[in-house]
């Protein structure tokens, strides 16, 4: 700062003075300020002022008066010997078009400014009431009620050579097209300092033409600025390259940006710099304006992620990499909760590999702004004609997917409020390959029925299942013409209930840990039950390998077998309180090591009587009038207390073994019933 304009600051300090009631102490502490500056700078000031008082004499022999003429100030400065002498003006000008507000000594900054440099502060609030405050040069310049500082572009030009502010000018670019501010530059001077704040908001009509103007005077931020984003800078005319003085706040999802208070000593000539500094963490812009347009996506809108690129994962296994699981269209088929939605394209999106113009959103005609979902995440997106059941929207969704692709050989389908595992994809990749190399596998879900926590098996297992789980499942093409063909008798309900589709010969491929998560669903008692009770999935982010050769029909069957024939069995002691549903569940006793075997009495091939109250004694979910789900070959597989459990009716084909027929369960109502079946019998 010039010393010249230091002085005449505190000479104005003092002036503002005149009329108060602060009297000569005042006059003198603000002098004593200014003596304390030039000591500093090892000047002597003395004071030549109109009807001299008697003066007061410092110890460093400088003179200052109490007396201050309200025309003009005198003030000899001495280094040595006499150097010069100033008479400054002793009033703020009122004349001027730019008026002075109140006094701030060197615009807040701790310590006063280098010679040849001015003070300059700027504040911005982050209401639409906050106008920015700028102080130039000791004086605040520009507020809410001061120089008509507000919303919209505020500038303000200095003179270098003075440090006097010119110009000031406000643009409403929220209220008014910006472009009539693209000229304002034209008529300033090379050298003439530039002091731009905006305040909330200035982005709404700002035009890309004004933004390449401020863009070409210095600023590397203003191409960013959005939507109640706060901004200011301080360049200069001729500049080259980015100002140094410039920053950027930007306003987070429905919050309003942090404020800004910046202090800093300006000098003639404003520093810059060739390349663009980093404007901070990129901004999601299409995001943001979804999220402006559609209230209640609780974390998807969340102004922690709201910004995050919506974008997909490299496949990092080369194994993989080609792979047809990767070419099969994957169908999506939302229902009315808009947060899960949201969770099931996130999973979607994140499966390494996945390819966006293969993932299609087949969207209810009642909630169009899923169009507009699909279509931030890069996916494909097919309307379909409202429906009254979820049921009757899949089945229609299939069918025209069935239609979209033509081609296709298999569908991967992804029903309502699901969440994908990270290996989703490498699992059902595993089940294809075993799909092509045995006939009799149709299809594979990856959803567990019985996948309760702690009663879900190794990740690495897979088990055949004679019923359809559905919820994320892949199916042929040929099966899924079949099941749409039927939905009329036999899908009417949700598939954990049970799709009575004829598949003889044919299985279905499950995992022992489940590939999705089904969001918990408060409806029916069967659905609180399979859906509020904890659940396991397999969470880790690796591929897990699959020895598909074990899942071929004539090898799993010899491993079944085999494992039957290893396991050991339960006593009746064990389960004669739980059938009676006075107990807790069974508990295996420590002394029993591997698999085991639960061998139940049947009365005839498709009596799962006592079979539902031995899955209820486990802890599993059970159907009304249903047998229990992902039986093969009448046998019942699942996880158990660290055990493999294989539940065997004496009807399946696994109870081959005569000398094991002491250890078959035995339910005293099933007793009575089958007495009571045989005496008819012989009756007749």
């Amino acid at each position: 700062m010039l010393l010249q304009d230091y002085i005449i600051s505190f000479v104005r300090d003092v002036s503002s003075l005149e009329g108060r009631s602060s009297g000569p102490s005042r006059h003198n502490t603000v002098l004593r300020r200014l003596v304390t500056f030039l000591l500093f700078s090892e000047t002597i000031v003395v004071l030549d002022v109109a009807d001299r008082a008697a003066p007061t004499v410092e110890p460093n022999n400088t003179v200052l008066d109490e007396s201050v003429n309200k025309e003009n100030i005198t003030i000899s400065i001495f280094k040595d010997k006499q150097v010069g002498k100033i008479t400054v003006d002793a009033k703020v000008p009122n004349d001027t078009k730019v008026k002075y507000g109140e006094r701030l000594d060197n615009c807040g900054l701790p310590q006063p400014c280098p010679s040849n440099t001015m003070p300059v502060s700027i504040s911005i609030g982050s209401t639409t009431t906050d106008a920015p405050t700028i102080c130039i040069n000791g004086f605040v310049r520009m507020s809410k009620d001061l120089n008509d500082g507000g919303r919209g572009i505020n500038v303000m030009t200095v003179n270098p050579n003075t440090f006097q502010v010119d110009l000031s000018h406000r643009a409403d670019s929220y209220g008014f097209n910006s472009s009539s501010f693209d000229s304002f530059f034209d008529n300033l001077t090379d050298g003439t300092l530039v002091i731009l704040a905006i305040a909330d908001d200035a982005a709404t009509r700002m035009e890309m033409s004004t933004r390449d103007v401020l863009n070409q005077r210095g600023s590397a931020f203003i191409q960013n600025l959005r939507f109640r984003d706060i901004w200011y800078m301080v360049t200069q005319i001729g500049i080259n390259g980015f100002s140094t003085f410039e920053g950027i706040e930007y306003g987070p999802m429905r919050r309003r940006p942090a404020p800004i208070d910046k202090r800093f000593c300006v000098p003639l000539k404003v520093p810059s710099r060739m390349l663009a500094p980093d404007p901070g963490a990129p901004r999601n812009e299409k995001r943001r304006e979804f999220c402006t347009k559609h209230e209640g996506y609780t974390d998807f809108c969340n102004s922690a992620y709201v910004d995050d690129a919506l974008k997909t994962i490299d496949l990092y296994t080369k194994e993989l990499k080609g792979h047809d699981v990767y070419n099969t269209p994957v169908i999506l088929v939302p229902g009315m909760d808009h947060n899960a939605f949201v969770n099931t394209l996130q999973t979607t999106l994140l499966q390494p590999g996945i390819k966006q113009d293969l993932v299609a959103v087949f969207w209810d005609e009642k909630l169009p702004e899923y169009k507009e979902l699909a279509n931030l995440f890069g996916f494909r997106e097919y309307v379909i004609d409202s429906s009254a059941s979820y049921p009757e929207q899949l089945f229609k969704a299939m069918m025209k997917a069935i239609f979209t692709y033509p081609n296709a050989s298999h569908f991967i389908v992804i029903e309502e409020d699901l969440l994908l595992a990270p290996d989703f994809l490498p699992f059902m990749a595993a089940c294809h390959d075993a799909m092509k190399k045995d006939e009799s596998i149709v299809g594979a879900s990856s959803w567990n029925f019985n996948g309760f926590q702690k009663m879900s098996g190794k990740a690495n297992e897979v088990y055949r299942v004679k019923d359809f789980p559905g919820l994320g499942f892949m199916m042929k093409k040929s099966v899924m013409i079949k099941l749409v063909e039927s939905m009329g008798h036999c899908c009417k309900e949700r598939a954990w209930f049970g799709w009575q589709i004829e598949l003889t010969g044919k299985e279905m491929l499950i995992p022992a840990l489940s590939r999705v998560y089904r969001m918990p669903l408060a409806g029916t008692d069967t659905a609180r039950e399979l859906f509020l009770k904890p659940r396991q999935t397999q969470l880790e982010p690796r591929i897990i390998e699959i020895d598909i050769k074990n899942l071929q029909s004539e090898q799993y069957e010899t491993f079944i077998k085999n494992q039957v024939q290893l396991a050991k069995s339960l006593p009746q002691t064990i389960f004669d309180q739980c059938l009676k549903g006075v107990s807790s569940p069974p508990e295996i006793p420590p002394t029993i090591k591997g698999p085991v075997v639960v061998f139940y009495q049947q009365n005839k091939a498709d009596d799962f009587k006592l079979l539902n109250k031995l899955c209820r004694c486990f802890g599993l979910v059970t159907l009304k009038k249903a047998q229990p789900k992902n039986m093969h070959n009448g046998l019942l597989r699942f996880y158990y207390q660290d055990h493999d459990i294989f539940l065997v009716g004496t009807s399946s084909q696994y109870n081959n073994d005569t000398r094991r027929q002491n250890e078959v369960i035995t339910d005293s109502d099933s007793l009575i019933a089958g007495l009571k079946q045989t005496a008819s019998y012989f009756l007749q």
